[in-house]
């Protein structure tokens, strides 16, 4: 007995000990965790390793690995170079034995049950050449790729394709003949997506098939011949009805978009990689992504991510890495999907994930790689040493907030970057953001279905479409079914299935789901009197039929409720009608906003409005139908209710159609816009005997045309006195109506103290507009002189020279004429004023008057008058102050004063729309130093410091003069507004880095004309983009998460980069796609340049470490001084030969890109020059020039001394 315990104890020590251990080694959050044996030579599977939760999470969100990685139980004694593919649950693995006489081939299929691939069935193939096969899954269906059976003979048949299919039991069947390829031994490649299909063999041809019904049929055109006979093979994929052939041996890859017409070739992209090396090419969905290297002996390559805007269209460069090999014959393996991209590569994985900036960022790595990948939402299978091994990558998505703005098309770099040394993938920051915030979580559901099974059921059904949605899923089975169906089957069967269906209907529709489910079914049918009178209206999940090679599958119709995408009420099924969406309208009775422009199948609620179709003819439109042209078009008595946007119809239900206008009753109208607006309520009726007198002013609506929206007039404000601007919507010969586009002025003030405003700079002026592109529409702007300064226009220059939203500038009868195609902000120089001449140090010309124009982008989420929590100021009224007061603050058209230092809260929003000047400061530092965050101001109205007292230089007073202050400044957002005449630093905001809580600056502009009168000092958790910066002081500090797309004109001071603000850091920190307009500097000191470090900062830390400034342009052809000024100390003769004056140093920084038009007027050589206590070190220099000459040796700078060191050039 004592041996027996002692066998017990000894034996339950040992469980608890693997279990301690186990613990100790699983994988936590998204952190670069080693594996330290890599592949066990015994071919056991790895374990992940545990790691502390020490270094910050570089990304938002935490990712994981679900469960240690586990290898597949392959039935074979010795499998050999095993493909695999995986879609949903299902898995099809081909391998051979090599412990067999034969070799045979099995084909092998796996279900995911419990979170477990368990084998289902395995068909054996015979003998056949190892390794050379491949396999192709996609719902029920598989395709397997085979060479010929191994025979004695001297011929061999051709390879084949065999085909699988799923039945209703989930048992697969091999189906009908084999297709039979072109003649010889060859390895194959299939490809598989829905109803196309794919396989290429040796001979570089690709042969292409449709699904149709129940066969497989060969395209029109179905050989595609992408080698033109020069290399020895192909691989072939399909994603949609897409299809990818890339050459092995070569280095082409061609991309070809199927319908049930011949072949469209959508881009081939081997013109871009000539003479070097693609490794591997994948495609999924909208995204395209290969890597490449020079040759075969590079210890680098790049991976270069293509977008595409919808199916057929060209594949855009959208984003790149640089990826550094240890061994230079290593070769990258690529896997793609849903979001989720790995890459293999120095015996690691590297897993990308797409951000909800909409750009993809690495978010774990394994120290483990496969040979192949193949990944199926968030599943991955990789191949290794002959094994097959499993893991799902777990991710949370945080809470956010809509979109900032609506997204509008992605405008690439006009080339792909060069190739770099870089380890780190880069951040790129996309055209639409989503803001995590805790405190506001989202308000609508996700678009696609969750991945995993539920492993908690939620406390309740969530049924009111005002309150958020859970990110999480629940973590068991739910028990009793939900009240609608799912998008996708669950993995299991409820444990419950009910006992028996509702015999009869309820007497009455219910209004809303029970918020609990019932415990059990009812016992007996529910009694009917009668039946019901009205429909009952189930809100369902959008959902959108994805389409595939010969257009959207005949089976797939009638579609059902809130499916898409329909084009008439003939795709939907019973009394469905087609809801047709201009944008992302709320589809009635349907959760969620779908896909922009997407048409969805629904039913029609009483008067709810519904967009037919146009020219019917008359009396064809009945009530609140649309769209009429006139009351003729409406049935009966109806007149025709004209609108401008979703402006609502009286009567009518819903927003509908943007634009369309809809029938209603005679007798009913909406409120109309007096001509000739109050500014201010009247005190008392003008007749006693009258009616009472309006409680608020009459508004002026802004004029809006089909994709353009514009203000004429703001109440209170006297326009520019140099020019005005009109614009119209504009197609081909066709355009619309001109509209008025008021002409906003800041100008430099007299001041002979030049510590406020520059004496240079006196009279100058900038005139401005602001219009929003409300659609993705051509528009024309007009400007005309006002007989100013300037009686007429000769000449206009649009800058920036790249911006590729302008299509022409003309002069014409005085006039300037612009035509652009989608939102940029643009200067333009008139008569040459600043493009013909330089205005800089020793100018004394007569004052020079600018021209900027703003087209914006539509804002989301703005707010609706009379909503609670609204708050409306109107000019002339002082705003509540008060935290509790309000839930957003909306300033009405006009102006109005509120002072330094209005006190703004954390949770709040601030709405300044086009039409409406704000002249004060907004603050949130009264509130402590944390009550930055969560705060939204935005608006394309202006934010004016020129009715304020202006500080001296040197004092920043209380209250506080900066225009926007944020303390503490997390989840928060400043979009479209314009800052002008700033009575010190325009926009700081405060916080330190938690890449969770992002805050954003967006389309923001910025005009200053005083010392210190910066733009943008942000804190390290801002990001920046598309925004404008025309500051007399330094223009933006070089902190925070980085910038792209920024316009900076600096005319007196300003430096463009200000890297004196660097702190050393880990992370990447990127400035890309800017223009330097023009770099003038009109006083003597440190100030100016582009980018400068000026002795700055503070000495004794080194500032940098992985700063990237790329794809800048500076294209002022008259710059003052030198574009570099890199010195730590002020001992050079340009700053006095101050020997004590020492600032920080710096590493660590990639010049890449830089195109520089000109060289100093008044000769100043660049400069990079250390110190002892502050050296420079580590500063790479790829593909810069300055005036048309490469900067390729030190030779090029000035004042170099010892200090300065591993300086690189390509």
């Amino acid at each position: 007995k004592t041996k027996i315990g002692t066998v017990i104890v000894t034996f339950l020590i040992g469980v608890i000990l693997i279990i301690v251990i186990a613990m100790a080694i699983s994988l936590t959050s998204k952190q670069r965790n080693a594996i330290s044996n890599g592949v066990n030579s015994n071919r056991q599977p790895p374990v992940i390793a545990d790691a502390p939760s020490s270094s910050p999470s570089p990304t938002a969100c935490n990712y994981k690995i679900s469960s240690n990685v586990r290898k597949l139980d392959l039935p074979l004694l010795h499998p050999s170079k095993p493909k695999v593919d995986i879609h949903g649950n299902n898995m099809v693995v081909v391998a051979t034995d090599l412990d067999t006489d034969n070799h045979p081939v099995y084909i092998m299929f796996y279900s995911l049950v419990n979170g477990e691939w368990i084998r289902k069935q395995i068909f054996n193939e015979g003998a056949r050449e190892p390794g050379l096969f491949s396999a192709a899954i996609s719902g029920q269906r598989t395709l397997v790729g085979l060479t010929p059976p191994l025979t004695d003979g001297n011929s061999s048949p051709p390879p084949v394709v065999l085909e699988f299919e799923q039945n209703d039991l989930g048992v697969w069947e091999r189906r009908g003949a084999s297709l039979h390829l072109t003649s010889g031994d060859t390895e194959l490649s299939v490809g598989l997506d829905n109803g196309l299909a794919c396989a290429a063999d040796r001979t570089g041809k690709v042969f292409v098939w449709n699904k149709l019904t129940d066969w497989w049929r060969a395209f029109p055109y179905s050989i595609i011949d992408i080698n033109e006979g020069y290399f020895e093979g192909a691989e072939c994929s399909v994603s949609g009805n897409t299809i990818m052939s890339r050459s092995v041996s070569g280095n082409r890859v061609s991309l070809h978009a199927f319908n049930s017409s011949p072949t469209v070739r959508v881009i081939p992209l081997q013109e871009q990689f000539g003479g070097q090396i693609i490794e591997a090419a994948v495609l999924s969905d909208d995204y395209f992504i290969l890597s490449n290297k020079t040759d075969n002996t590079a210890h680098a390559s790049q991976i270069f991510i293509y977008k595409q805007d919808g199916n057929g269209q060209p594949f855009i460069y959208y984003q790149s890495f640089d990826v550094t090999h240890t061994n230079s014959l290593d070769v990258l393996k690529l896997a793609l999907v849903d979001g989720l991209f790995l890459v293999g590569v120095n015996n690691e994985t590297r897993i990308f994930a797409m951000q909800g900036d909409g750009y993809w960022e690495e978010v774990l790595t394994l120290d483990l790689a496969f040979d192949n990948y193949r990944v199926s939402g968030r599943d991955v299978i990789g191949v290794s040493n002959n094994e097959v091994y499993s893991f799902s990558v777990e991710d949370c998505l945080p809470s956010s907030a809509p979109a900032l703005f609506q997204s509008f098309s992605l405008t690439p770099p006009t080339s792909a970057p060069k190739t770099g040394s870089m380890t780190t993938p880069s951040n790129l920051f996309g055209s639409e953001i989503l803001v995590p915030a805790e405190d506001m979580p989202s308000n609508m559901p996700s678009n696609m279905p969750s991945n995993m099974m539920t492993l908690k059921p939620t406390e309740k059904p969530m049924y009111d479409l005002t309150k958020p949605w859970t990110n999480q899923p629940s973590n068991a089975l739910t028990m009793n079914p939900t009240f609608n169906p799912t998008d996708t089957p669950s993995t299991k069967p409820t444990t419950p299935p009910t006992v028996s269906p509702t015999a009869e209907p309820t007497r009455v529709p219910t209004n809303a789901p029970a918020r609990q489910p019932t415990n059990l079914p009812t016992n007996a049918p529910t009694p009917m009197d009668q039946p019901t009178t009205s429909p009952v209206f189930t809100q369902v999940k959008l959902t959108t039929i994805s389409t595939v090679a010969v257009g959207i599958p005949a089976d797939t119709f009638p579609l059902k409720a809130c499916q898409g995408d329909c084009d008439n009420d003939d795709d939907c099924k019973g009394s469905l009608v087609c809801y047709h969406r201009d944008e992302i309208e709320t589809v009635p009775g349907c959760l969620g906003l779908g896909i922009s422009e997407v048409d969805y199948c629904s039913n029609r609620p009483p008067n709810y409005l519904y967009f037919v179709s146009q020219a019917l003819g008359p009396g064809a439109l009945g009530l609140c139908e649309g769209d009429c042209d006139s009351d003729d078009d409406c049935e009966g008595t109806l007149v025709c209710n004209r609108r401008n946007g979703y402006v609502p119809v009286p009567g009518c239900d819903g927003k509908g159609t943007r634009g369309v206008d809809y029938c209603r009753l005679a007798g009913l109208s909406g409120p109309k816009p007096s001509s000739n607006p109050t500014l201010a309520p009247s005190e008392g009726p003008s007749d006693p005997s009258g009616p009472e007198p309006t409680k608020n002013q009459t508004l002026p609506l802004p004029i809006s045309s089909e994709g353009l929206e514009t203000v004429a007039d703001i109440p209170g404000l006297e326009p520019s006195e140099h020019f005005r601007f009109r614009a119209r919507t504009k197609n081909g010969d066709a355009a619309g109506p001109w509209m008025e586009s008021f002409a906003f002025i800041t100008r430099c003030k007299k001041d002979n103290d030049e510590r406020k405003y520059f004496g240079h700079l006196e009279a100058w002026t900038n005139t401005y507009t602001n219009f929003i592109m409300t659609q993705p529409v051509k528009v024309e702007i007009e400007i005309s002189s006002n007989k100013g300064d300037i009686n007429q226009i000769d000449t206009a220059v649009a800058h920036p020279l790249a911006s590729k939203a302008v299509e022409s500038v003309t002069v014409k009868n005085g006039k300037a004429y612009i035509i652009m195609n989608s939102p940029d902000q643009i200067a333009v120089d008139i008569n040459g004023q600043m493009d013909s001449q330089h205005t800089g140090r020793g100018y004394d010309g007569p004052p020079i008057h600018t021209v900027t124009v703003f087209a914006n982008p539509p804002l989301s989420d703005v707010p609706e008058l009379g909503r609670p929590g609204v708050h409306t100021v109107a000019p002339g009224e002082m705003p509540p102050t008060g935290r509790n007061d309000y839930k957003t603050l909306y300033f009405l058209p006009g102006v109005h004063d509120i002072d330094r230092a209005f006190p703004i809260w954390s949770g709040k929003t601030y709405y300044i729309p086009t039409d409406a000047i704000v002249y004060g400061t907004l603050d949130s530092s009264h509130g402590g130093k944390n009550n930055g965050h969560n705060i939204r101001i935005f608006g394309y109205g202006t934010l004016s410091g020129a009715r304020l007292a202006h500080p001296d230089y040197d004092i920043r007073p209380l209250p506080n003069p900066t225009p926007i202050l944020l303390e503490g400044a997390f989840n928060s957002a400043v979009e479209g507004v314009t800052i002008e005449d700033s009575a010190y630093h325009s926009l700081m905001m405060w916080a330190g880095y938690e890449p969770a809580k992002p805050t954003i600056v967006r389309w923001v502009k910025i005009f200053t004309w005083r010392a210190n009168g910066d733009g943008i000092n942000p804190g390290q958790n801002m990001r920046i983009e598309n925004s404008f910066l025309r500051t007399q002081d330094d223009a933006l500090y070089v902190r925070g998460v980085g910038a792209k797309g920024v316009k900076i004109w600096n005319d007196a001071n300003g430096v463009s980069f200000a890297m004196w603000a660097l702190k050393e850091h880990d992370r990447l920190l990127v400035f890309e796609d800017c223009d330097i307009l023009y770099a003038r500097k009109a006083i003597s000191g440190s100030g100016g340049r582009v980018f400068s470090l000026r002795g700055g900062g503070s000495m004794g830390i080194t500032g940098g470490g992985n700063v990237v400034f790329r794809n800048i342009r500076v294209e002022d052809p008259f710059p003052t001084v030198q574009t570099f000024f890199l010195t730590t100390s002020r001992d050079i003769p340009e700053l006095g030969d101050d020997l004590n004056s020492v600032g920080q140093g710096l590493t660590g920084v990639t010049f890449q890109n830089i195109s520089i038009a000109a060289t100093s007027v008044q000769g100043n050589p660049e400069i990079l020059r250390g110190h002892p206590d502050a050296p420079i070190s580590g500063i790479k220099f790829e593909n810069v020039e300055i005036a048309g000459e490469h900067i390729d040796s030190l030779s090029h700078f000035a004042y170099v001394n010892d200090f300065v060191t591993d300086i690189q050039f390509q």
